[in-house]
């Protein structure tokens, strides 16, 4: 499997697995592992999409950026919660795949070919 690479345009886009991982403090989360049909896969957190979003929005205004489902916190989330991330965030990088001054931003491109921890810092400095 690929673990890097340009990004191409994209048939689709499946989250394969979903693992919840801890960080400092014990704090939790969920990293979603992302695979392209080309092979490509990448693990991101949900927070990761939602700074996506906001840099679609900003840098391409009065243009559509697909929704987010709202932020919340696994604690006392019904059995199928995560079931439904993984469809609404499937649909997300779906439909932004398709568009290609998406896919040509710096973003878009640092989302799919940065690691874990230089996508961090590169959230920090966008």
């Amino acid at each position: 499997k690929k673990m890097c690479g340009e990004v191409q345009p994209v048939a689709s886009v499946a989250i394969t697995n979903v693992v919840l991982a801890t960080e400092k403090y014990l704090k939790t989360y969920l990293k979603f592992v992302l695979t392209r049909t080309d092979g490509l896969e990448i693990e991101r957190r949900y927070s990761d999409f939602l700074w996506l979003r906001g840099c679609l929005v900003q840098q391409f205004p009065g243009v559509f950026v697909p929704g987010l489902p709202p932020k919340k916190m696994m604690i006392f989330q019904p059995a199928d919660f995560i079931d439904g991330r993984i469809t609404e965030l499937e649909h997300f990088v779906n439909r932004t795949s398709k568009i290609t001054w998406f896919m040509q931003n710096d973003a878009f491109k640092a989302l799919w070919n940065a690691q874990p921890m230089q996508l961090l810092k590169r959230r920090k400095k966008m």
